[in-house]
């Protein structure tokens, strides 16, 4: 099925947008921590009690990918035609087994490419909240986006 999709020229500066839930679990946490970043925090529930932490971890590599899919999720009508940056990020707290995490976004940059005349430049502000508010995770990412 073909998605219309939305090109440089229909975002707008300020556009904000909110995701849907992620609910992480121990079971998550652990899988993804074994595969990509397997400290004894994000692997090991009884080991992690004695981390700084005092219990089992995101990894923020794994926080990342959450909020890639949340993004996917909720902005991924936008005509992109790649990343071009991971600015700024922030890992604010853990995240814990249990969080029901989201994602908010906000358009705060867009110029055209000056090397390109088919594409923009487009850059978002990200916060990934736990239930309750609590921020986990910000970072700004820039993207390049088809133009009409």
């Amino acid at each position: 099925m073909d998605v219309a999709m939305r090109t440089y020229d229909m975002l707008e500066l300020g556009e904000r947008r909110h995701s849907d839930e992620w609910q992480l679990d121990e079971s998550q946490i652990i899988a993804f921590g074994r595969q990509f970043d397997p400290q004894y925090f994000h692997v090991d529930p009884i080991a992690a009690r004695a981390s700084p932490f005092g219990m089992l971890i995101a990894s923020g590599m794994h926080l990342l990918a959450i909020a890639r899919a949340l993004d996917h999720a909720m902005n991924g009508e936008i005509a992109y035609i790649c990343g071009v940056a991971f600015e700024d990020v922030r890992f604010l707290r853990p995240g814990l087994p249990g969080d029901r995490l989201s994602l908010s976004s906000e358009i705060v940059m867009l110029r055209p490419s000056e090397k390109d005349a088919g594409r923009g430049i487009v850059g978002h502000d990200y916060l990934l909240m736990r239930d309750g508010g609590e921020p986990v995770l910000a970072y700004r990412s820039v993207s390049l986006v088809r133009r009409a």
